[in-house]
């Protein structure tokens, strides 16, 4: 993990013109967003969004070493949403091989500064996830990047209510159990029930399909 900083660290200071952007959009308020796949020239913003999640108390999120950022090696990645020249959202993705050796997780330490919440949509919707970053923007790229690793199967994870009552993985928790049936045809499948992962009791659902607003299934290659 140490050696994995220290090289890192070496490329904070490189040019922003290397910053690899995926897309940009309008979001609430006429407010412009861009989607960022990390590179190590944004570290130092990565830093300052943890240092922002700890002031507002995201705990998860508040230091490298809390998204445990760097564990997976080349086998994990972030996504970021930028505002102007500051992240407000991220989240990460990783290998999952507790299941089997092609298995991801993604929407991975989600979080969003709260002065942005709900902002990722210019039009009102029925949709609320369409107003979440992590939804909206985030998600269809960490399904192609998983798919890139060469996955046949990806994997989201949400905390039980009682260890995160009232969060965005507890609303994800809800909103599954509660308006998806568990079949293969919906966006997501439960395939473990309050299970232990990483020292959290969660539950693990097989993610279906790419994107939540347009529904397009995922299509894995094997």
């Amino acid at each position: 993990m140490m050696k994995f900083f220290r090289r890192i660290l070496k490329n904070t200071q490189k040019p922003k013109s290397k910053m690899n952007v995926l897309e940009t959009w309008t979001g609430a308020d006429n407010l412009e967003f861009k989607l960022v796949e990390y590179t190590p020239s944004i570290l130092a913003d990565v830093q300052a969004f943890c240092e922002a999640c700890a002031a507002e108390g995201i705990e998860n999120n508040s230091s490298l070493k809390a998204m445990k950022f760097g564990k997976w090696g080349d086998l994990e990645q972030w996504h970021m949403v930028y505002h102007g020249d500051k992240i407000i959202a991220i989240s990460g993705s990783h290998y999952y091989p507790h299941f089997h050796q092609d298995c991801y997780r993604i929407m991975y330490r989600m979080a969003t500064l709260k002065a942005y919440r709900g902002m990722a949509s210019e039009k009102l919707s029925l949709r609320k996830m369409q107003h979440n970053f992590c939804f909206r923007a985030i998600m269809p790229a960490q399904v192609d990047w998983a798919l890139t690793k060469g996955a046949t199967e990806i994997i989201a994870t949400a905390n039980s209510p009682e260890v995160d009552n009232g969060g965005v993985m507890h609303k994800v928790h809800t909103h599954g159990r509660t308006r998806r049936p568990n079949t293969e045809s919906d966006n997501m499948t439960l395939i473990k029930k309050d299970a232990v992962s990483y020292n959290t009791t969660q539950d693990i659902w097989r993610v279906n399909v790419r994107d939540f607003a347009t529904q397009e299934k995922i299509k894995f290659k094997k």
